[in-house]
C-alpha cells in the first residue's frame, strides 16, 4: 500500500473527504478489488484501535466487557493514554507526515492494548476477510516459467503481474494459456484460480480448483486448501470449516495450517 493510499483511506474513514472525493473513492472501491481489501483491513484496524470506537457502552451487562471498561479507565491506562497523547501532539507539531502519524498512533494504541491485556479479555476472533488475507500465501507457488521453456505465451509477464497483485492484467495471459493447453499444469490452474478469487469471481475460481482436485496431478490436494480459502473469502464459513476438517482428517496439503485456521474461525 502506498503512502497516498494510506492517507486517502484515513481521510475516508475519518469523514474528511469532500462529497466528490468520497464518490470517487467509493467508485474505486467498486471497481478495484485489491483496493477494496485494503480499505476493509484499514477499517477493521481503525475500528479496533480508535479510542472513540470502543463498544463497551452498548453491552454493560457482560462481565468481560465491564472488566474491559475497568481496565481502560484505570489509572495506569490513563497515564499511558496521556503519555501517548502528549507524544502524538508533540510529533504533529513538528514534521511528521500523515502516514507516519497514523502508524505511530496505531503502534502506540497497540502497546496500550497489549499492556492492559484487552485482547485476551475480549477474545474476539478475526473476521473471515482478515483470516483469508492472513492465510493466503502465494509466495510458495512455483514459477510458471521453466528455464528450459522456449515458448512462455507471456506467462513470465503474467507471473510478474500476479506477484504485483495486478490480477486483472495477468488474467488474459493465464486464460490464453488455459485455452491452448488441454492438460494445464497444477501451477497454471492455481495462478488462474487465485486471480479469479482475488477479483471475487468466485464461481470461476471454484471451477478451476475443482478441476485441479479432479486431476491426476501430485498437487491435486492443493485445490482443497485454496477452495477452503475461497469459501472463507466469499462468506461461506461453514463450508470452509467442513472442508478444512476434511483436509486435516486426510492429512492433505497444508493440513497443519488448516488445523490452525479451524481454531480461528468465527
Amino acid at each position: 500500500m502506498t503512502p497516498e493510499e494510506h492517507n486517502l483511506i484515513e481521510q475516508f474513514l475519518t469523514g474528511s473527504l469532500s462529497a466528490a472525493e468520497e464518490q470517487a473513492f467509493r467508485e474505486r472501491m467498486e471497481s478495484d478489488a485489491a483496493f477494496r481489501e485494503k480499505v476493509k483491513f484499514e477499517q477493521q484496524l481503525h475500528e479496533t484501535l480508535h479510542p472513540d470506537d470502543w463498544a463497551f457502552a452498548s453491552n454493560e451487562e457482560a462481565a468481560s466487557v465491564k472488566e474491559l471498561e475497568t481496565l481502560y479507565k484505570s489509572d495506569e491506562a490513563n497515564a499511558l493514554k496521556e503519555a501517548i497523547a502528549a507524544g502524538n501532539k508533540e510529533y504533529k507539531e513538528t514534521e511528521g507526515t500523515g502516514r507516519s502519524r497514523r502508524w505511530i498512533w496505531y503502534t502506540s494504541a497497540a502497546v496500550l492494548l497489549a499492556t492492559l491485556g484487552i485482547f485476551s479479555i475480549l477474545n474476539q476472533k478475526p473476521s473471515p476477510e482478515v483470516l483469508y488475507a492472513s492465510y493466503l500465501d502465494t509466495t510458495e507457488l512455483p514459477s510458471l516459467v521453466v528455464r528450459t521453456d522456449t515458448i512462455t505465451n507471456g506467462l513470465g509477464e503474467a507471473e510478474g503481474l500476479f506477484n504485483s497483485k495486478e490480477y486483472e492484467q495477468a488474467l488474459p495471459f493465464f486464460e490464453n494459456a488455459l485455452d491452448s493447453d488441454s492438460d494445464p499444469s497444477a501451477t497454471l490452474l492455481l495462478y488462474t484460480g487465485i486471480s479469479y478469487m482475488e477479483l471475487e469471481r468466485y464461481e470461476e475460481a471454484e471451477n478451476l480448483f475443482d478441476r485441479l482436485i479432479g486431476s491426476e496431478s501430485l498437487d491435486a490436494t492443493k485445490g482443497y486448501w485454496y477452495k477452503a480459502l475461497l469459501f472463507l473469502k466469499s462468506g461461506r464459513v461453514d463450508e470452509s470449516r467442513a472442508l478444512l476438517e476434511e483436509i486435516v482428517s486426510n492429512d492433505w496439503y497444508n493440513s497443519d495450517q488448516a488445523q490452525e485456521l479451524q481454531k480461528e474461525l468465527p
